[in-house]
């Protein structure tokens, strides 16, 4: 499965992806479903892929860029990229998934959550849809059920 297999090769760049942030991990996923598993090391991505192992999303955010994102995708991997951001800032559970809400800024909206981490990358590579010559990304409860190839530690 290709999901599988980007996350392979994410993990060559990026070690400690399983215990990034299920936001941060939902935007890497969409940003490789486009560019493939090795964007980092084959794009060019470097920048970008040195603040995700610092964990500095706001970094990250602003070096995930790509050549013919659409707007409606790049809006999307930007508020993923901002809710790890708050999650970081406001220690927040990072299995938690806010997207397409948004994080809150203190751990009170915490049980507004409404996935888990086994759902994220399903959720990313399923909930994406071509409406209308844009992307899209729908967040919904597939069936497909992602069994991550690495385990929070």
């Amino acid at each position: 499965m290709k999901m599988a297999s980007n996350e392979k090769e994410l993990l060559k760049s990026l070690p400690g992806f399983a215990k990034f942030p299920a936001d941060a991990q939902m935007g890497i996923h969409g940003m490789a479903w486009a560019m493939g598993g090795g964007f980092i090391p084959v794009d060019g991505f470097k920048t970008f892929g040195d603040a995700a192992n610092r964990g500095d999303w706001v970094a990250a955010k602003a070096a995930s860029n790509f050549k013919g994102v659409a707007p409606q995708r790049k809006a999307g991997h930007d508020k993923m990229f901002d809710n790890a951001a708050a999650v970081v800032a406001g220690k927040l559970d990072p299995d938690k998934l806010w997207y397409p809400d948004s994080a809150p800024t203190t751990a009170v909206g915490t049980a507004l959550a409404v996935f888990r981490r086994p759902a994220v990358a399903a959720a990313a590579v399923l909930g994406v849809a071509a409406v209308g010559g844009g992307i899209y990304y729908l967040v919904t409860r597939p069936a497909y059920r992602h069994t991550p190839t690495t385990a929070r530690a």
